[in-house]
């Protein structure tokens, strides 16, 4: 069964319009969202990488979705343009 990434985002997105009553996200939620596996976080959470999670009774796994969006927000790159002249290609 494919994974539907546009609802999943949907949902993410509407909850993400109101962070003043924060909630989490399980780690198939976020693996959705990033595009990856569950075990990728299990990898990153066992490296001390990745955003801050709880773990709760019986191993069970979650992200403060605020905590999520602002790990993103510090990992963006602003791009900065670079214009390259005829003369850098040796013309």
């Amino acid at each position: 069964m494919p994974i539907d990434y546009k609802a999943a985002s949907d949902l993410l997105f509407a909850r993400e319009q109101d962070l003043a009553s924060d909630f989490y996200l399980k780690s198939s939620e976020l693996a959705k969202r990033w595009r990856t596996s569950e075990g990728r976080l299990r990898d990153l959470r066992h490296k001390k990488q990745g955003p801050a999670y709880v773990k709760l009774a019986h191993g069970c796994v979650r992200y403060r979705a605020s905590v999520v969006l602002n790990y993103e927000a510090a990992g963006l790159v602003e791009a900065t343009p670079v214009y390259i002249s005829e003369s850098d290609y040796g013309r």
